[in-house]
């Protein structure tokens, strides 16, 4: 289970990408990025929350425990989303422009 969670979040972002680029048909460069905030954000959320009910859940049987458990590792992971965001735009926007270069992806 704990190797499907990196595979999850890739993949998870990969698909919400692929969603908006259709949504936002031409690429502009600040479209770009617009596309890479919103698919990081999104899927950054998503999957600390999910993450984090996993952890809570295969830990304790205390319905009462589990949910001052989820509070308390839920939102440090979630205010961890605006520096995901920061990192992680840069990098994406870099790497996909040098691959789009070498026409490795489209």
């Amino acid at each position: 289970i704990l190797q499907a969670a990196p595979i999850a979040w890739g993949a998870l972002s990969g698909l919400m990408y692929l969603g908006l680029k259709k949504l936002f048909k031409d690429n502009k460069p600040y479209k770009k990025i617009i596309i890479y905030t919103i698919s990081i954000i999104i899927t950054s959320i998503i999957a600390n929350i999910a993450n984090t009910l996993a952890l809570v859940l295969l830990g304790y049987t205390d319905p009462i425990n589990n949910i001052i458990l989820f509070m308390a590792y839920a939102i440090p992971r979630l205010l961890s989303v605006p520096i995901h965001v920061i990192i992680y735009i840069p990098i994406c926007y870099i790497v996909c422009e040098k691959f789009k270069k070498i026409k490795f992806i489209n």
